[in-house]
């Protein structure tokens, strides 16, 4: 009886075609593998009266890349390290395969993928590629991700499962980043969406700058509201106006509510108003302004006492500024000696001052704590 040379033979992992199987870790080695049962085995049949070991080897994929159909190679041929007979004790005469085993229906499956991404509420389930990051890579190795995920809820949320990735792609990347070898199946694909900051704008004329201004909810829009969405501002706050145009705005007092505020915050957004100065004080303004300025200059500025609007004339550097009344009224003193008529400049300049005194002043009080409605 010859049983013929003596090998092992490997068979398929319970449930698949595979003998042998791992994750992909970008290697060859099947230090981490899995292998289907084993059996010392020869051609022509062993005797079940036989008990036979052969020597362990170590073995190696042929390429590290992930593939159902890959090949596991041993480092040597197997020898015989003991061999015995149920009634006879030892055997002899027997004769280990010479050739290096190779194992066929060998794998490396894909490399699970983790997903994570924290993005605003934009009213859609949709997640893009952009507001995920990829992780779980092995080394250094990077791909590219592309595409868009989805939620099952477009509403605010905290850590997430993603309803499906099938729309999401990768893409071969850099540091032997290959595609193939990585899957999203098996991973853990974790969203959080955050409350979108809602943006206020407005805008209104007023009589004066410098005031404290109250501002209605009904006074401000949402300039960045999901059309659709149940939102609604109340409440009021108050606006210091400092200048002319666009001035910050914050939200004490204001407090958003209907069906979908909670998806939207009054934080993290930098709110704007548009204050414009009514026409008849915005030329007052700019009176005060002119009268700033030529007070700086270090001329004299004569005003009449009781005038809406005087007439104001710039003399040259070193004379007097004479203002003109309206016909009736009280009239500024003349001009010194040499000086210029009121109503006229040695430079043909002329200007206009609120009423009042001390210098042209509009009453218009830089730190007046006053609210305007």
């Amino acid at each position: 009886y010859d049983p013929g040379v003596l090998t092992k033979t490997y068979s398929n992992i319970t449930g698949t075609s595979q003998k042998v199987t791992k994750v992909y870790d970008g290697t060859t080695t099947t230090s981490s593998s899995t292998f289907g049962n084993v059996a010392v085995t020869s051609a022509n049949g062993l005797s079940s009266d036989l008990n036979i070991v052969l020597s362990n080897k170590t073995y190696t994929y042929g390429s590290k890349n992930s593939s159902n159909s890959n090949v596991v190679q041993a480092d040597s041929a197997y020898t015989i390290t003991s061999a015995s007979h149920s009634r006879h004790g030892n055997a002899y005469g027997l004769e280990a395969s010479s050739t290096a085993k190779t194992i066929n229906n060998a794998q490396i499956s894909p490399k699970p993928l983790s997903l994570t991404g924290t993005r605003n509420y934009d009213g859609t389930t949709i997640v893009s590629s952009k507001d995920l990051t990829v992780g779980n890579f092995v080394g250094k190795e990077i791909l590219t991700l592309s595409g868009t995920g989805s939620l099952s809820s477009a509403n605010t949320q905290s850590n997430s499962s993603l309803a499906s990735t099938a729309s999401l792609s990768l893409i071969n990347g850099s540091n032997g980043g290959v595609a193939s070898n990585y899957t999203f199946a098996g991973g853990q694909h974790k969203v959080s969406v955050k409350k979108k900051p809602i943006k206020l704008i407005g805008s209104r004329k007023i009589n004066r700058i410098n005031r404290n201004i109250k501002l209605s909810s009904g006074q401000l829009r949402m300039a960045n509201k999901i059309k659709g969405d149940d939102v609604k501002l109340t409440g009021t706050t108050k606006v210091r106006v400092v200048r002319e145009g666009l001035n910050d705005i914050n939200t004490t007092g204001l407090k958003l509510s209907g069906e979908d505020a909670s998806n939207y915050t009054l934080s993290g957004e930098s709110h704007k108003f548009l204050f414009e100065l009514k026409a008849k004080f915005k030329a007052l303004k700019n009176i005060e302004n002119k009268l700033n300025e030529l007070a700086k200059s270090g001329k004299k500025i004569i005003t009449g006492a009781t005038q809406a609007i005087p007439k104001v004339v710039a003399m040259t550097s070193g004379s007097s500024v004479s203002v003109s009344t309206p016909s009736g009224g009280p009239t500024s003193s003349g001009p010194p000696s040499g000086g210029t008529a009121a109503g006229s400049t040695s430079d043909g300049g002329s200007a206009a001052s609120p009423s009042g005194s001390g210098g042209g002043s509009s009453g218009d009080s830089s730190d007046s704590t006053s609210t305007e409605e």
